[in-house]
């Protein structure tokens, strides 16, 4: 480097993944990730009544006592029946907690709530 000064020299780009910091052989940290915006207030999930929330699965129903002592029929809502693609008559496995089968004969019933099965329990 005869006559030239650090001053003439131009700088070099250095990609930023080769970029190291002074006295280390580790590479640079990555940039934070960037924050995501804020959720309105009307938009966050209240938790403490979450369960007074309807279900978003049409096949998960909640168990209502049945009125008649047959353990081998349920009755369901029609818009329910139409929701799930069932008729009166058919046949349907129950799946519970326990994982326990159950084989069950649907009917219909209006006075049953759209996302309740009742059946005896």
């Amino acid at each position: 480097m005869s006559g030239r000064n650090v001053r003439d020299l131009a700088p070099i780009a250095v990609p930023q993944e080769r970029a190291r910091t002074v006295g280390t052989s580790s590479p640079c940290p990555p940039p934070p990730p960037p924050r995501s915006p804020e959720v309105p207030h009307k938009e966050r999930k209240d938790f403490s009544t979450a369960i007074l929330d309807r279900k978003k699965a049409a096949n998960r129903l909640l168990v209502e006592d049945a009125v008649n002592d047959d353990n081998s029929v349920v009755s369901l809502h029609p818009k329910t029946m139409e929701t799930l693609q069932l008729f009166r008559g058919d046949t349907v496995l129950l799946k519970g907690k326990k994982r326990k089968d159950t084989v069950c004969i649907v009917l219909q019933d209006d006075t049953v709530e759209e996302s309740k099965i009742r059946m005896n329990r």
